[in-house]
């Protein structure tokens, strides 16, 4: 009879194991699914305001360039400009030329029988830098399109009509979004695009989630521009709409109450141990590179080739980047790896990086850039080689936003070293366009999940085309990642003539060797017979 109370003392942590795992299973649950919820949402709204500062952008620029392009008023050249400058937008449907505050004529309707009177503005504001004073009208309609309504933004006799068609398809369901417009100066908002939902200006000014009336709101305000964004979705969206948001919390909960300890310890086991024989890896000098090309897709031209570090452990397993590369970064020795690659770059194709506009690029991170000895290692390792310095070019990754302080001074010691610096995966990250301009890099590579949109109907394939856009309108060189296929390559040959790219439609990552004879193979067959 006593071995009763025995079994009833072994089963009853178990069944309280079982019991908290359940519990603990559904309260972990839960946080993770609204800070998923969280994540999305905040992404959501810095796209809206991505393309917020885009459009902008392009009001801004056309503004200033009919309101200083000296032309006669409403003349037949300055409405062929006005109407050059409105078919190469995306962001602007119509521009026109006032004076006392009459409409004379527009690129759309050309020269009006008579003038029309504008509007009264709803908002009139001081760009952020003071170049420019803009009024705001919310148009009761439009000339060119009767029953439409838009925003028209004025300055210096010009009036330019923003598309609204280019926010009807950034809805995401349950994600939605207000675009407003916003006066520095006196801290007051227009609505502009999206649904009409408001908040006080001080919670839109802070940029932090706020819950009210059963619905998550996410502002954000650019920096640069008079734009601001909320973004907004409803909680009991959030906590049903989620995949396999239910999935296993109550079969599952008392398994993982009663294995939750041992999983916990044996991942700790084999984490340290993977990391133990990364370091030994790194010390023994065991991981490699291969070289994916770079080509210049309109001509064909090989321009140079991304190294990327490999390795195979002692047992012979090929490890992943993505496995192996966070590690190190959490555990701070990345910068061992990042000096590990220089080294072999330079050993392995150290002479195609002494042909006429050959580079490498080598993926960084914030640690390098913080690294005291990394610049030091760097230029003494470009003197020992006799290498250019501009062979070397430099991938800052956006997994981590690079503050400011330490970011500007870090590219600005690379470039006047003589080293390209480019921006890697953009647009997935914390890219913005003030972001580019403080960092004031060479390039951005696009990653590879807009390259996949080409063709489809993707939410996010409308934002290739701005991102090119804006690339060419900063002045930066874009490297497209993800080539595939030729259909891809047909695409970004017409969008950006001399744009390079990489991908495997293009070349696969391949060892030095290889690289070396695909240049051979390039170089002999570009040879006069």
């Amino acid at each position: 009879m006593s071995s009763i109370p025995q079994r009833a003392q072994r089963f009853l942590p178990v069944l309280t194991g079982a019991l908290v795992g359940a519990v603990f299973a559904l309260y972990v649950a839960n946080q993770l699914q609204a800070r998923f919820a969280e994540v999305s949402l905040l992404n959501y709204a810095r796209y809206i305001l991505h393309v917020e500062e885009a459009t902008a952008i392009d009001a801004r620029q056309m503004l200033t360039t009919v309101s200083t392009d000296h032309l006669a008023f409403c003349s037949d050249d300055e409405l062929t400009l006005m109407r050059r400058l409105v078919f190469d937008s995306a962001f602007i449907k119509d521009i026109g030329r006032i004076k006392d505050g009459e409409l004379y004529c527009t690129s759309s309707l050309g020269r009006l029988p008579h003038p029309v009177k504008m509007p009264a503005p709803r908002l009139s504001f001081q760009t952020p830098d003071g170049a420019l004073h803009v009024d705001i009208t919310s148009s009761p309609t439009l000339l060119f399109a009767p029953g439409a309504k838009g925003i028209i933004a004025s300055s210096q006799g010009v009036s330019v009509v923003l598309n609204p068609l280019l926010y009807a398809h950034l809805d995401n369901p349950p994600l939605r979004f207000t675009g407003l417009i916003y006066d520095h100066q006196h801290k007051t908002f227009m609505f502009g695009f999206g649904h009409s939902r408001s908040l006080p200006a001080a919670q839109v000014l802070a940029q932090k989630a706020v819950e009210r009336d059963g619905t998550i709101y996410q502002p954000l305000c650019s920096q640069s521009y008079a734009a601001c964004v909320i973004a907004f979705e409803s909680k009991s969206d959030m906590m049903v709409h989620r995949p396999g948001y239910f999935t296993g919390l109550v079969s599952g909960g008392a398994f993982l109450g009663m294995s939750i300890a041992a999983l916990i310890l044996l991942f700790q086991e084999r984490q340290q141990s993977f990391e133990q024989r990364l370091r030994r890896a790194i010390r023994k000098r065991q991981l490699t590179c291969v070289y994916q090309p770079i080509l210049e897709l309109e001509s064909g031209t090989i321009v140079g080739a991304e190294a990327l570090a490999r390795w195979t452990d002692e047992s012979g397993e090929a490890v992943p980047p993505d496995a192996f590369i966070p590690v190190a970064e959490a555990e701070g020795f990345v910068t061992e790896i990042t000096r590990l690659v220089i080294d072999r770059v330079i050993h392995e194709i150290g002479g195609l990086l002494t042909e006429p506009g050959f580079l490498a690029t080598i993926n960084i991170t914030v640690q390098d850039l913080t690294d005291p000895e990394f610049f030091d290692y760097l230029a003494q390792r470009i003197r020992q080689s006799g290498i250019r310095p501009s062979a070397l070019a430099f991938e800052l990754t956006e997994r981590f936003r690079i503050d400011n302080e330490i970011g500007k001074p870090a590219v600005a010691r690379l470039r006047d070293a003589g080293h390209l610096v480019l921006i890697d995966d953009f647009g997935t990250g914390y890219s913005s366009l003030a972001y580019l301009q403080d960092m004031h890099v060479d390039a951005i590579k696009i990653d590879r999940v807009f390259t996949q949109t080409i063709g489809t109907e993707a939410v996010i394939a409308s934002v290739l085309p701005q991102i090119l856009y804006l690339a060419s309108r900063l002045g930066l060189s874009v490297v497209a990642e993800g080539v595939e296929n030729s259909k891809q390559a047909d695409y970004f040959c017409k969008a950006a003539p001399g744009i390079l790219a990489q991908g495997w439609f293009l070349g696969k990552p391949v060892p030095p060797a290889e690289l070396k004879r695909m240049y051979a193979d390039y170089r002999n067959s570009k040879m006069p017979v």
